[in-house]
Order: C-alpha cells, then sequence, then structure tokens
C-alpha cells in the first residue's frame, strides 16, 4: 500500500495570494473543500460539458448569471451540505464592494496562537478591519487566563488593527501588542534617516536592507479618532529592488 504522508499542497492562486490546504488544523469544519472541488472541475471541465447539456432559453441581454455559474452554485453547495440553498440567499446580499481587494468579498477575522485556532468570524467587508476583535480578544483572553493566570499575551496583529481602543483595552488589562502601521507622511519624516542608511546598504550589497529606529508617536486628536496618549514605536526603514520604500511600524505598551 502506497503511503501519503504530504501535509499540504497549493490550489491555483487568486490573483497574488497564494492558496494552500494543510491538515493540521485539528477539529474545526471549513469549507476549504470547495478549492478542491473547482480545482478537479477545473481539470475535468466537468461543469463545463454538463452546461452543454442544457438549452438556455433566456434573454441574454438579460442574463446574469451563466448556466455555468448557476451549475456550480448547485453542485458545490450540495457537496458542502447546502442543498436546501438557504445559505446562499443570505449569502449573496451579506457581501460589499472591498476598495483594497477590489471585488465584492466579506472581510474574515482570524485569531491563531500558532497553528491554533482561537477565532474565526466572517465579517461583512463595509466595517473597518478591527471591526469586532475588541470583543473576541476580550474573550479569548479571559478564557486563557482562566485556564493559565500567570501567562504572559503577546497580541499581534497588522495596520487595519492599530486602533486606539483595542490598544487602550490592552494597555489597561496587561495585554502586550505589537501592531503594524500605516505609512504616512509624519511617518515618513521621522524615518527619513533610517530610509537612507538602508538605501545605501542597498546599493552595497543588492540585498533587501532594513534598519531600526525608535521613537514616541501619537496621531491627532479629533472627536471621533485619534489616540488619547502617545506610544512607543519602532520603524524599520526598508530598501527593496522591487519597490522604492516600505516600512512597518510597532507599537508597544511603554
Amino acid at each position: 500500500m502506497t503511503e501519503c504522508n504530504q501535509s499540504s499542497f497549493g490550489f491555483e492562486t487568486s490573483g497574488r495570494r497564494e492558496i494552500v490546504a494543510r491538515f493540521d488544523g485539528g477539529t474545526i469544519s471549513s469549507d476549504g473543500g470547495a478549492f478542491l472541488l473547482r480545482q478537479a472541475d477545473k481539470r475535468l471541465n466537468l461543469i463545463g460539458r454538463l452546461a452543454e447539456c442544457f438549452l438556455d432559453g433566456r434573454n441574454q441581454s438579460l442574463v446574469e448569471h451563466s448556466i455555468p455559474e448557476m451549475l456550480s452554485q448547485r453542485i458545490y453547495g450540495l457537496a458542502l451540505g447546502y442543498e436546501d440553498l438557504n445559505d446562499h440567499e443570505q449569502l449573496r446580499t451579506g457581501r460589499f464592494f472591498h476598495g483594497y481587494y477590489d471585488n465584492y468579498c466579506y472581510l474574515p477575522l482570524y485569531v491563531f496562537c500558532g497553528d491554533h485556532v482561537l477565532c474565526a468570524r466572517l465579517r461583512e467587508a463595509n466595517h473597518d478591519a478591527a471591526f469586532g476583535c475588541l470583543q473576541e480578544m476580550r474573550r479569548i483572553v479571559k478564557q486563557i487566563r482562566a485556564a493559565w493566570p500567570e501567562v504572559k499575551i503577546v497580541l499581534r496583529g497588522d495596520s487595519g488593527f492599530c486602533r486606539n481602543e483595542l490598544m487602550s483595552w490592552c494597555e489597561n488589562n496587561g495585554v502586550d501588542y505589537l501592531f503594524g502601521m500605516a505609512r504616512n507622511q509624519k511617518l515618513r519624516r521621522i524615518i527619513g534617516q533610517q530610509m537612507y542608511e538602508a538605501t545605501l546598504q542597498w546599493k552595497q550589497t543588492g540585498k533587501p536592507a532594513r534598519v531600526f529606529s525608535e521613537f514616541a508617536y501619537s496621531t491627532k486628536k479629533t472627536k471621533k479618532s485619534g489616540w488619547d496618549r502617545a506610544r512607543r514605536g519602532g520603524k524599520g526603514g526598508t530598501y527593496r529592488r522591487e519597490r522604492e520604500s516600505a516600512f512597518r511600524g510597532d507599537l508597544a505598551d511603554q
């Protein structure tokens, strides 16, 4: 008997985003199997050949969904256990256009601890990237500390989670954090020297270079947003061949 020990394999990419299947998720449920169905269908062209068996008598100028698309919805739904299609009706009006992804999509929230999934929540894309994360962190931190009262918790996230409400909660509840920061002109001026040094290093070695610094930073406070205090920030000036410059701002409680 052939022993199969492959732990992961890749699917067709979605734009610039890589899609990889892994089998170490433990006891979690997912619709990720739909990617495998799609890949098999593209290889065999089953739905495309099946669609040719149907006569489409609709006014084509008014058609929004093609025969192959409707067959895909029905067949994939059956395969994933959604035989009554109730979820299809609900999910089709739960999505919104997202400017960053330039498409209609959802904005799911995931929280991991290493390879362990602590949260997977489906969110609509018409919310801020940090929408709902404070409520989830309150729940997760409470459960972790109930089991391990003395454990040190460090929350890490990209710039979409760098919000005053979440940072203030972390500071008031003994949670260390490390968040990315979106670039702006003020940060560009602060990191000017590091960018210059990184550029010189890149010219000398031809490899990506990074120089780090530390500083105090705060945003303007307005009625609707802004930080209520200054925080310690650290940034690395980076120079790469494929793009002129990039930086990452990491914040930690003082």
